[in-house]
């Protein structure tokens, strides 16, 4: 099944009524505080704007984050429409400001915005002092707060300055504000040297970061995936790597608060459906796997597994192997992601070996090379089978159509290099030296 197959769903998903306006009106507000001096009467009714929106959002929720995505806002997984005149005007001042996010929790009241406002509305570009660059200067609020990204831990430009950044390939520059993001408030790094996806890890993963730290990755993951699915060349397949070697690194927990961050239950689907076009497959598993714990365990256990043994082989398999079998999986992804319902009917502990099982490196590289791509159908029945040591009648109509293809001696050879105590093999050997 290809995505274009798929039930209907929107391309990107849409903010809440009263998020949408909430940003609105605040992009409005900080415009007015950059327009006009302090004391002008047009001022006031701004602030009470803001402060009667954000009374609307705190009636369902405790507190609301705002990330800065480039030329977008990303707010509750969402991100803005870049070409949005009023929210991509606020985007690029805060993002000039050298700003994360933002975030305001119940109890902000009028002095705290009109104080927020205010800062917001300094022209980084003409006074040449971003907030980000200052944060000893930042006013403290009990309720309200703005975040610096450590912009001057890792340059984002390179030496030919504003005229190559922004010739730079999208996915580049995504990945190297998820890096900015991630190593705020950490030990500096060398500016000439490209993020390594380990260190940003373990900086997601150890640091106790706010819920707008947190929102300002999920918002570059969901703009990286959207970006690398139909992303090509050198640039975008670097990019490619690296975000997929971040997935891998990342600990599952944190993996799966950042999937479970990105949104209702829509969004995810349309994250995991551009993270199987966009990551490589083993991040792709992992990224699924995150979303099933996060839904209830929403998914088979016995399918993911099925899945993971199906990335090892694209991974580790021979060059005709891990073509099918990295065309397999993504097509088993989206076929999934259509609609997953069933539960792991499996105890703990035999889940546990099965999980092991289906992590281990393919045991059988046949050496018939001449013949390989020939392999039938049911062979690769049986090698499965062997590998994960499940026997069943599928298996066993598997069995019987290689040896009515001729195919006994290619099945003795399956069979010895199975591991002592297979139980599969032993089956297949009984079956043999059947009377029949």
């Amino acid at each position: 099944m290809t995505q274009a197959t798929l039930p209907a769903e929107k391309k990107h998903a849409a903010l809440s009524r009263e998020l949408s306006e909430f940003l609105i009106e605040l992009s409005i507000a900080v415009h007015r505080y950059a327009m006009y001096p302090p004391g002008h009467p047009s001022l006031g009714p701004a602030v009470e704007n803001v402060v009667g929106r954000l009374a609307e959002i705190f009636e369902n929720r405790r507190a609301v984050s705002i990330g800065v995505a480039h030329r977008q806002l990303v707010i509750e997984g969402v991100a803005t429409d870049p070409r949005h005149p009023v929210l991509s005007d606020l985007a690029r001042r805060l993002h000039n400001h050298q700003l994360g996010a933002l975030s305001f929790a119940v109890g902000t009241n009028a002095r705290e915005v009109e104080g927020m406002l205010a800062l917001l509305a300094r022209e980084s570009e003409r006074e040449g002092d971003p907030i980000g660059l200052t944060p000893s200067r930042i006013p403290t609020w009990d309720h309200a707060r703005v975040y610096p990204v450590g912009y001057d831990q890792l340059e984002m430009k390179s030496s030919q300055g504003a005229d190559e950044d922004q010739h730079m390939d999208r996915a580049t520059q995504l990945w190297l504000g998820l890096a900015q993001s991630a190593l705020a408030s950490d030990e500096p790094v060398d500016p000439n040297a490209s993020p390594d996806a380990k260190s940003l890890a373990a900086a997601i993963d150890g640091h106790r970061r706010e819920a707008a730290d947190d929102q300002v990755i999920v918002g570059y993951l969901l703009q990286l995936v959207d970006e690398l699915k139909t992303g090509q060349g050198g640039e975008a397949e670097k990019v490619r790597r690296r975000v997929s070697a971040l997935v891998n690194e990342l600990g599952d927990g944190t993996l799966a608060r950042l999937v479970e961050m990105g949104g209702n239950e829509a969004q995810r689907r349309q994250f995991l459906l551009d993270a199987n076009q966009g990551l490589a497959v083993d991040a792709v598993v992992k990224v699924l796997r995150a979303a099933a714990e996060r839904g209830g365990q929403s998914i088979s256990t016995s399918m993911t597994r099925l899945l993971s043994k199906l990335a090892v082989h694209a991974d580790k398999g021979t060059d005709y192997m891990r073509a099918r079998a990295d065309t397999a999986l993504r097509e088993n992804v989206e076929e999934l992601i259509a609609g997953w319902k069933l539960a792991d009917p499996n105890p703990d502990q035999y889940t546990a070996v099965l999980d092991a099982m289906a992590k281990s490196s393919p045991l059988f590289q046949i050496r018939v090379e001449r013949d390989e791509c020939q392999m039938t159908g049911p062979m690769r029945v049986v090698q499965l089978a062997i590998e994960v040591d499940a026997w069943g009648p599928t298996v066993q109509t598997a069995v019987g159509d290689m040896l009515g293809l001729g195919m006994a001696s290619s099945l003795i050879q399956l069979i010895d290099q199975a591991p002592s105590g297979t139980k599969v093999a032993e089956e297949v050997r009984r079956h043999l030296t059947s009377p029949t």
